[in-house]
């Protein structure tokens, strides 16, 4: 998202942690639309997506893809939806099994956890952005670094990089704490769908 830019470091990663906790306990909700970006580790385009996100705390999300095919992603804290309209399957799950580890559920996070999970760098590309990096203290997942880019103090963008390939969000026509029905983050399955449900 940054790539080639230069800049420098502006926080120590403690006051960085805070900072950025300090963003997001200003989200309490979220809405935009997202352009997803997927590219291989030499920067070859893979996939591109579209669709909507929407988040809500303590822990529901809505992610739902509308390009390049169908997909719904939807939790409220409890059960995890997984809907593919293409294979007419809904795979339900334990969304603390599945969820909570997850770089999505970083918005709920407290500063102790953020900085047990990860270091922080913030930088700062010009003044209107700051970004932050999240590095995995624990370097032996596949997950190798996030980065949050807030502009004007909102979440504009993520980038996930992974040993494998590198996945930009780019979010637009942002709302900041809007209010989402909690009807939102539950999901009903439509007829003659199969449904696998994993929940325990």
């Amino acid at each position: 998202m940054l790539a080639g830019w230069s800049f420098e470091t502006t926080a120590t990663p403690r006051a960085a942690s805070a900072q950025l906790h300090q963003l997001l306990a200003s989200m309490n909700s979220y809405s935009a639309q997202f352009m997803q970006h997927t590219r291989d580790a030499e920067g070859q385009t893979l996939q591109r997506a579209s669709g909507v996100f929407e988040f809500a705390k303590p822990q529901s999300m809505r992610w739902i893809t509308l390009q390049p095919m169908t997909q719904h992603i939807i939790t409220d804290g409890r059960s995890l939806w997984v809907y593919d309209a293409d294979l007419e399957q809904v795979i339900v799950d334990d969304f603390n099994r599945q969820m909570s580890a997850t770089p999505a559920m970083i918005f709920s996070e407290s500063v102790a956890s953020i900085d047990a999970t990860y270091r922080v760098e913030r930088r700062e590309p010009d003044e209107a952005v700051v970004a932050f990096i999240l590095t995995p203290r624990d370097g032996t997942g596949l997950l190798s670094s996030i980065e949050l880019t807030f502009i004007d103090s909102a979440l504009s963008g993520v980038s996930i990089t992974s040993a494998e390939e590198i996945n930009q969000f780019d979010f637009l026509r942002v709302q900041l704490n809007p209010v989402i029905s909690s009807a939102a983050f539950s999901f009903e399955v439509p007829t003659d769908v199969e449904v696998i449900d994993n929940r325990q």
